[in-house]
């Protein structure tokens, strides 16, 4: 629940100044997690439309596009957890 209330304190941060009291309320470490939760979100959404049309010429309607995901995301995911687990970067794992 705390990555989405974190996600949700970013979207409002970037809503200009009608929400500027929250931007008070989020710690250095709380934008930053709101960042990397964005990025990842944005990853599975553009991977999620970009799936369907990856290596066609051909024009796809959005009704068309299917909720799905590539090996870049599941990666991703991957990634992040490593991430979570080890709290830093291990190439092997």
């Amino acid at each position: 629940m705390a990555a989405i209330s974190s996600g949700y304190h970013y979207l409002c941060s970037r809503a200009g100044p009608r929400y500027a009291h929250i931007r008070t309320l989020l710690t250095p470490m709380d934008q930053t997690l709101s960042k990397f939760i964005g990025c990842l979100i944005g990853t599975a959404i553009g991977d999620s439309l970009g799936a369907r049309r990856a290596g066609s010429s051909e024009h796809v309607e959005i009704a068309d596009l299917s909720p799905r995901y590539t090996d870049d995301t599941a990666m991703t995911i991957a990634v992040a957890e490593s991430l979570v687990e080890y709290k830093e970067f291990h190439y092997w794992h």
